[in-house]
């Protein structure tokens, strides 16, 4: 892949002026040196002549495997989502809730309790997000499940979903400094 190709959808999110993004060499080295600054684009090393500069309507949409999008849809809309399904038999959905957007195509063989599938979404308020969640009742253990918000090592606030196909969805926020 070309520099920051994989990981320059990051920077869409104005909030965030400067990330660390993981790059390829030239002579394919892979290396974390690298970071994307919105304001002039992908800086690199002195010499190199990375030039990446995003747009603001450029974006990263999760999509994640469902063994029903009806009943993925049914799910996500008591978490505040709506969204539309798309293909016959229900091949696809596409659910928002505000700018928030995840995708979800039919997986009819998938086990939840054995999926490695997951996102993280980055909000500007992840208390409010988790209150409104709340209103779903989700358990605390188990699949489905919600956990509490608390703060990480990382410097991020975050709580978790894991919807009923057993997708991992981590919601977290910058913490202040």
């Amino acid at each position: 892949h070309r520099y920051g190709d994989t990981n320059a959808q990051r920077v869409a999110n104005p909030r965030y002026s400067r990330l660390p993004v993981c790059a390829t060499s030239p002579a394919g080295a892979a290396s974390s040196d690298h970071t994307i600054d919105r304001t002039s684009g992908l800086r690199g090393r002195a010499g190199s002549n990375i030039n990446l500069v995003m747009q603001p309507s450029d974006l990263a949409i999760p999509t994640l495997p469902s063994r029903s999008v009806e009943a993925t849809l049914e799910f996500y809309r008591k978490l505040g989502f709506d969204g539309k399904i798309w293909g016959a038999p229900y091949q696809y959905a596409i659910l928002s809730r505000g700018t928030l957007e995840i995708h979800f195509f039919t997986h009819d063989t998938l086990l939840p309790e054995k999926s490695s599938a997951g996102c993280y979404l980055r909000v500007g308020d992840v208390e409010g997000l988790h209150q409104a969640f709340a209103v779903a009742q989700l358990p605390g253990k188990g699949i489905p499940r919600m956990d509490p918000p608390e703060d990480k090592p990382w410097g991020m606030r975050e709580f978790a979903v894991v919807d009923p196909d057993g997708n991992l969805l981590r919601i977290g926020q910058v913490l202040s400094r």
